[in-house]
């Protein structure tokens, strides 16, 4: 069985730190028409470790997801040749 999620891609050239507000995140979901979500994002250091503010928002947007019926399977960190994942970490 072959199952595909659309994906949407959110770019934020302006300014590396941003907030995604719980309408923000509702409003991408359902342009994918998902009910759950998969966070994917870089860290151009090289460094693959969530930052306070990766974990944080990550935890808004789980507790957002949650009152709108909308799970989040993981938060995934890509950089130089690794990654991490939050969920691995017990961070979700």
């Amino acid at each position: 069985m072959v199952v595909k999620f659309p994906v949407i891609q959110l770019i934020h050239d302006l300014n590396p730190c941003f907030s995604l507000s719980p309408f923000s995140a509702k409003y991408l979901i359902q342009l994918g028409k998902g009910d759950c979500v998969l966070l994917v994002h870089n860290h151009p250091s090289g460094d693959p470790s969530p930052s306070r503010q990766d974990i944080d928002i990550t935890r808004q947007i789980v507790e957002a997801g949650k009152r709108l019926g909308i799970a989040v399977h993981d938060h995934i960190i890509m950089a130089g040749g690794g990654h991490t994942s939050l969920r691995a970490q017990g961070l979700l």
